[in-house]
């Protein structure tokens, strides 16, 4: 009688355009934890469960370089606050360059540019350290000294090298430098170039 039953049913079923595979789910006990036997009858499949990919890694971020020890970097700077950076900075350029102090008690270095010695003098010193600035003056003792008209010439022409008279009309040539913060040590090297090329034209022009 069963057997009838499932004949007559399946025939129905053909008659009315449902498939082989919807049939024996619904008759022959057919579940959806079976692979291969679809969904019940009237339900949508459940979609295909897919792995998940493994998140990338990040890329690492390159490594900042190493800084430079603070004595390393110091080596190249010159500045009224280590005087010693600035006799380093002349001895290396072969003059001669001996440290002191002045009657204030702030540094004081002596020197020698184009065969004539000079001096460096430092300002704007606390107690004799910390100084911001430097001055490079050199003094020429001449027999009968110079004129005002001469001077007042050469501070009209040049921008290096500031030209003025003492009492005896000895002339003299300073030039300024601002330190704070530190000099390179190749800008320092032009300076003292320029500054001796500036006192050898000076003393063209003075007659010295």
């Amino acid at each position: 009688m069963n057997s009838l039953k499932q004949s007559l049913f399946l025939g129905i079923c053909l008659s009315i355009g449902v498939s082989g595979s919807a049939f024996a789910q619904t008759t022959l006990g057919g579940s959806e934890s079976k692979p291969g036997l679809g969904a019940p009858l009237g339900e949508t499949p459940p979609a295909p469960v897919r792995p998940m990919a493994a998140p990338s890694a990040a890329p690492k971020a390159p490594k900042a370089p190493a800084p430079m020890p603070q004595a390393a970097a110091a080596s190249n700077k010159v500045e009224a606050a280590e005087p010693q950076s600035i006799v380093d900075a002349l001895q290396a350029l072969g003059y001669r360059a001996q440290l002191g102090t002045d009657d204030n008690g702030d540094p004081q270095i002596q020197s020698t540019i184009d065969g004539s010695n000079y001096t460096i003098w430092f300002y704007g010193c606390d107690q004799g350290a910390a100084c911001t600035d430097i001055t490079f003056s050199i003094a020429f003792d001449m027999p009968n000294g110079t004129d005002l008209e001469t001077v007042n010439l050469w501070n009209r022409e040049r921008i290096m090298g500031r030209a003025y008279l003492d009492d005896e009309n000895d002339p003299y040539l300073d030039h300024f430098i601002v330190t704070v913060g530190g000099i390179e040590r190749e800008t320092f090297d032009q300076i003292v170039a320029n500054w001796s090329t500036t006192v050898a034209d000076f003393k063209d022009r003075i007659g010295f």
